[in-house]
């Protein structure tokens, strides 16, 4: 199907709006909008910058290899577009900005729409191919345990790269076959070398794929910030089976404890870290953290990734008073957001 823009910058818009609203007001270690805001002009001039010369000098077909997944560009445009307007760029600028990453993100994706309940990368051969092949893991107790790992695993990014888990893992589906939700959440980037100096970070697990198969009449959606919302059931009960795949072979059960117990204890070991941290050093590494979060495309076109070093200036000479309240919760509700976030009118 085929939108004309002003219909895809509102659909982006609403798109935003929903994971913004329903985010929570208390972040782990810290609500990272408290830190990028300060400095969050030079970062969407500088991401913007980055794309537009990826768009004008790169055929579409090597974009992936510099943005790997759509899901990179989604879980930062809503503070690319703050930077943009602290920036003091034009409304009309920032809706052809939007419209370059709307046609990224639907490029990547290779879809013409923009979903804003489901996050679908993977073939339907694929589907079938993960849904009739392999003998699944159906026993309750190990399904729960399935479900468990995916959850620490969601926890073990959070304490890696703070609110830039997308670097560490992706939720992807629900996709529908044969009578039946199929969930996919695959982890990697579990050696966060250039970040993180100490820590206990060797393993020889390189990637953790878990799909999970649920009845479907469940009510299960993926956000675009690619939050799993599910409603008025229990996540296991739902579930008939899944399957886990280590350095994508095929696992069997048992080895699910396995791995659960090492990313426990790796887990464990990084929040002992992050824990002593001071505000400053939390500070510099959320910056380190945000550029991070683009540094596939600023290696793919050959640059440093790191953040220029007025960023530090700045944080070291401004003041950070973190809260617990949410700027994106207000009494408007999410139409307030929509708002908020739609450049429609300015093309």
């Amino acid at each position: 199907m085929s939108i004309n823009n002003k219909q895809l910058l509102i659909e982006f818009s609403k798109a935003i709006a929903v994971p913004l609203y329903n985010t929570d007001a208390i972040k782990w270690p810290i609500r990272s909008s408290h830190v990028i805001s300060v400095v969050n002009d030079i970062y969407a001039v500088e991401y913007l910058n980055q794309l537009r010369e990826l768009v004008c000098n790169y055929n579409p077909q090597v974009w992936k290899q510099a943005i790997p997944s759509s899901l990179i560009l989604w879980r930062m445009i809503h503070h690319i577009i703050n930077g943009l307007e602290k920036a003091n760029l034009s409304k009309q600028e920032i809706a052809e900005d939007c419209l370059l990453m709307v046609d990224i993100i639907r490029y990547i994706d290779n879809n013409d729409e923009l979903y804003s309940h489901n996050h679908l990368i993977t073939s339907t051969s694929e589907i079938e191919y993960l849904s009739c092949k392999y003998y699944r893991i159906c026993e309750n107790e190990y399904k729960i345990q399935l479900i468990s790992l995916a959850t620490l695993l969601w926890a073990y990014a959070e304490s890696l790269y703070f609110q830039g888990r997308e670097i560490c893992c992706e939720y992807h589906g629900p996709y529908r076959f044969n009578g039946e939700i199929v969930v996919i959440r695959d982890f990697a980037n579990f050696m966060p070398i250039d970040l993180w100096e100490n820590g206990n970070y060797d393993t020889k697990i390189r990637s953790i794929r878990i799909v999970t198969f649920h009845k479907e009449n469940v009510n299960l959606t993926i956000d675009a910030f690619n939050n799993v919302n599910i409603t008025g059931e229990n996540f296991v009960d739902f579930c008939t089976g899944g399957l886990l795949f280590i350095n994508n072979k095929i696992a069997s059960k048992e080895e699910i404890i396995v791995a659960m117990e090492e990313f426990s204890q790796k887990l464990e070991c990084q929040l002992g870290l992050v824990n002593l941290m001071s505000s400053d050093e939390l500070y510099r590494k959320y910056a380190y953290i945000f550029w991070y979060r683009k540094k596939s495309l600023a290696d793919f076109l050959g640059q440093e990734w790191t953040p220029p070093s007025k960023v530090f200036d700045i944080l070291s000479n401004v003041k950070i008073e973190p809260s617990a309240k949410s700027n994106y919760r207000t009494a408007e509700g999410i139409q307030y957001l929509e708002r908020k976030y739609d450049y429609s009118i300015f093309i």
